[in-house]
């Protein structure tokens, strides 16, 4: 059985900012999508188990395929979360997380290197081109 919602709501290990870390430092923007400027924000929706390992994962909603591929594959290397539970049991919790892909800057300059990606204050994927 899967829960919607629990009394104890699964967690990230390290908690909501160590989240954003590791998604900051693992997401990986696409070249294809940073050629053609694919931007957008994809939802995936996944399971995190009565053991804490994430499975199930799926998109909600697509951006692309390249960073819906991307959305995905970080999603399932996350690494095993807090359970949730209910009434003290751990339960089999669906979650939802926003992964956001936002390009700094739209044209492209082949004079200046290319940045590895982060985010800014508003936890945006930002990649500099």
């Amino acid at each position: 059985m899967i829960v919607d919602f629990a009394e104890v709501a699964p967690q990230f290990p390290g908690g909501d900012r160590a989240k954003i870390n590791y998604l900051q430092n693992h997401i990986v923007y696409p070249k294809t999508a940073v050629e053609q400027n694919e931007q957008g924000v994809a939802y995936v929706q996944f399971v995190v188990f009565k053991d804490g390992h994430i499975g199930q994962a799926r998109l909600l909603r697509s951006v692309s395929p390249s960073l819906d591929k991307e959305a995905l594959r970080i999603v399932k290397s996350m690494p095993n979360w807090t359970p949730g539970s209910q009434k003290g049991k751990a339960v089999n919790v669906r979650c939802v997380v926003p992964i956001r892909f936002i390009l700094k800057n739209n044209s492209l300059d082949s004079n200046k290197p290319r940045e590895r990606e982060r985010r800014d204050s508003s936890n945006h994927l930002m990649h500099n081109k």
